[in-house]
């Protein structure tokens, strides 16, 4: 059985991945390994509706939670020229 992973990175899909982890089995012991050197890199320009279901609904990270926590900005409207 496995008791013990390791996620390497620590961007948006190793979060992610580890916050998946811990949903489907709370008792998994996950750690992630990032690198101190790289810091945020601002991401967000693709969020589709899948990745507002997943945040909202399989991790049920409630909206409130997630706009005080993430400070994220919101995006009006795109202009292609």
């Amino acid at each position: 059985m496995i008791n013990k992973v390791i996620v390497l990175g620590g961007g948006s899909a190793g979060f992610m991945a580890a916050s998946a982890l811990k949903m489907k089995l709370p008792g998994l012991l996950v750690s992630v390994i990032r690198s101190k050197d790289i810091g945020i890199i601002g991401v967000g320009e693709g969020s589709t509706p899948v990745l507002s279901r997943f945040l909202h609904a399989y991790l049920r990270v409630g909206w409130r939670k997630f706009i005080d926590i993430a400070n994220p900005s919101w995006k009006l409207g795109l202009k292609f020229i």
